[in-house]
């Protein structure tokens, strides 16, 4: 969707490469912070519009024949961990995280070199430490009660959003997996866009297929090393909805039928069942949701 700025990029990221200050655009310094807009409206309190930047930017002229753009902007990252502020680690990662988005999307139309971005970035978080641990800005958990208070500390857990795109800021960092259930060990047998049924706990009967099973993180605080809850995901998109139940389900919805708990039965396109939640399991669930909805309403 093209938004009412989404003009301004492309001679912009025309300019800061003339003046040699792609990095400065990216990071968003001084005269070159985008805030970043959309159809819900203006948003300052965040870093510069990085991915329109990207978008209607870097990779339109990657597009037009210019390829030499894909290395300026590696290098550009890179040299945004190279600037003297307090902050360079974070929107490095911030330029880093929007590129790693688009590629996971297949929107990008060039690969930069990763590891080499990734390793900037550690680097520029060993050497910055002291700084990230003494500044709260871009740092929306400051207010609550449990944090993060700081950039560095808030880094880490938003470290979880970059380890499914198959990067890590943290080489320190711990995982603790959780054991998968029954029901993603029985989806990873099926075939490959076959058409399954799913029938959920609230009532609704929708198609679909998977899309992908994947590792999802959690971040759930700092022992000795940042740690990481590891949860094995399963992305149905729906295709058609034939029941509709209690809650709003629509074609195209993403659902996770890693959570059993959603879930009441499974058909192959054969019109085998190939998984169904227990008698005894449903009818525990349904007491824990009522005894949750009870103790909501008496708090």
């Amino acid at each position: 969707m093209a938004y009412k700025n989404s003009h301004i990029f492309l001679p912009l990221v025309q300019k800061a490469r003339k003046e040699k200050c792609l990095d400065k655009l990216l990071a968003g310094r001084g005269k070159w912070f985008v805030v970043q807009r959309d159809m819900f409206g203006d948003f300052p309190e965040r870093p510069t519009a990085v991915d329109d930047i990207y978008i209607f930017g870097i990779f339109e002229i990657y597009k037009q024949g210019d390829t030499a753009i894909a290395q300026e902007t590696e290098d550009a990252i890179v040299a945004i961990c190279e600037q003297p502020y307090d902050d360079d680690a974070f929107l490095a990662g911030d330029a880093f995280y929007f590129y790693l988005c688009n590629l996971r999307s297949e929107s990008a139309p060039f690969r930069m070199n990763i590891k080499r971005i990734e390793a900037a970035i550690k680097a520029c978080i060993i050497r910055d430490k002291e700084k990230l641990l003494n500044t709260h800005k871009w740092v929306y958990t400051y207010s609550n009660t449990n944090g993060p208070f700081d950039l560095f500390h808030f880094m880490q857990m938003q470290n979880d959003i970059f380890l499914p795109l198959g990067a890590n800021l943290f080489g320190d960092s711990v995982f603790e997996r959780i054991d998968t259930p029954e029901i993603v060990h029985i989806l990873k047998k099926c075939k490959k866009d076959e058409m399954l049924t799913v029938e959920l706990r609230d009532g609704s009967v929708v198609t679909g297929a998977i899309d992908e099973i994947y590792d999802d993180y959690d971040y759930i605080g700092t022992k000795e090393h940042p740690t990481y809850k590891v949860i094995e995901r399963c992305k149905f998109v729906v295709g058609e909805v034939l029941k509709t139940g209690k809650d709003e389900v629509s074609c195209c919805q993403i659902l996770d039928l890693a959570r059993p708990a959603f879930v009441k039965k499974i058909t192959d396109e054969s019109g085998h069942i190939i998984w169904k939640i227990s008698l005894a399991r449903f009818l525990f669930l349904e007491l824990m949701i009522k005894l949750g909805r009870f103790l909501t309403k008496h708090q």
